[in-house]
């Protein structure tokens, strides 16, 4: 699996238990930046 979180902020040094948590869900909810009605999970 690969993870590109790097376009959004600096998660991973900023929320280092929220990304782990992710990881613990296996889910993440993520919105498109141009179309803001679009989440992806």
């Amino acid at each position: 699996m690969l993870i590109d979180i790097s376009g959004r902020t600096d998660i991973a040094s900023v929320y280092p238990e929220w990304m782990f948590n992710r990881f613990v869900e296996g889910y993440v909810y993520s919105r498109n930046t141009i179309c803001t009605n679009s989440v992806r999970r």
